[in-house]
């Protein structure tokens, strides 16, 4: 596989991911926010500004990844066709900063994770308790995301490791 190749399937991948974050905020966050709203459970009320957070969320990474990623490959593609090597040592070298923040990124989502978790055995009111499962929502939401934007990312890092080398 070439460098375009393995670009183009990356690319793709990030992509498909970006239209599941927005489908997910439908599918799933949207309905349970309407039906937070309309009951009339304390437990449900806690949880619509996790909810809503994670909706702000996923729908500004997905819609700014299906807004820009296309451009970003072209003009990769455009300037890998005039310098093979410039390219690459530059494309390795922001998919290394990406992976140091996907790292960091995990790294929060999992102790905040953590956090909700342990609110939510310790906290005793009903509303807390729902605010509590809520964060374990959105906390476990990006941190399943950033992880599938980093395993395709290590790809495509391990293969321009490949090249340069």
């Amino acid at each position: 596989m070439d460098f375009i190749q393995q670009l183009n399937t990356w690319a793709k991948g990030d992509l498909f991911q970006a239209k599941l974050m927005i489908a997910w905020i439908f599918i799933f966050c949207l309905p349970l926010i309407f039906y937070s709203i309309k009951t009339h459970h304390v437990f449900f009320k806690g949880m619509i500004i996790p909810l809503s957070l994670l909706i702000l969320m996923l729908l500004g990474y997905g819609s700014y990844l299906l807004t820009t990623k296309g451009r970003e490959i072209q003009k990769i593609e455009t300037q890998y066709s005039e310098n093979h090597q410039q390219t690459l040592k530059e494309e390795q070298a922001k998919a290394d900063q990406n992976s140091k923040s996907y790292v960091m990124f995990k790294t929060i989502w999992g102790t905040l994770l953590l956090f909700s978790i342990l609110f939510y055995f310790l906290l005793n009111g009903i509303y807390m308790k729902g605010f509590s499962v809520g964060c374990i929502i959105l906390f476990l939401t990006l941190f399943i995301t950033d992880t599938f934007f980093h395993a395709r990312l290590k790809t495509y890092l391990s293969f321009l490791q490949e090249l340069n080398n």
